[in-house]
């Protein structure tokens, strides 16, 4: 509760990010809303390789075999 009210205290602050997903209680707080879009690029080498598989893939296969096991 202490970070809002600083924020709010500090007349030269114009913009705070609370991070995180949208949630009521940050709506309650807000002025305000701005979209975040995050993007990845890879380098096309064996290790960016890897690393767009960790993304793109993973979640997909990691979902798969948890829905399996419940």
């Amino acid at each position: 509760m202490q970070i809002p009210r600083w924020a709010f205290a500090n007349e030269t602050l114009q913009i705070f990010d609370m991070f995180g997903p949208d949630t009521e209680a940050k709506r309650k707080w807000a002025t305000g809303a701005e979209e975040l879009l995050s993007l990845r690029i890879f380098q096309p080498t064996p290790l960016g390789m890897l690393a767009w598989l960790r993304y793109a893939i993973a979640p997909r296969v990691k979902a798969r075999f948890s829905t399996k096991s419940s």
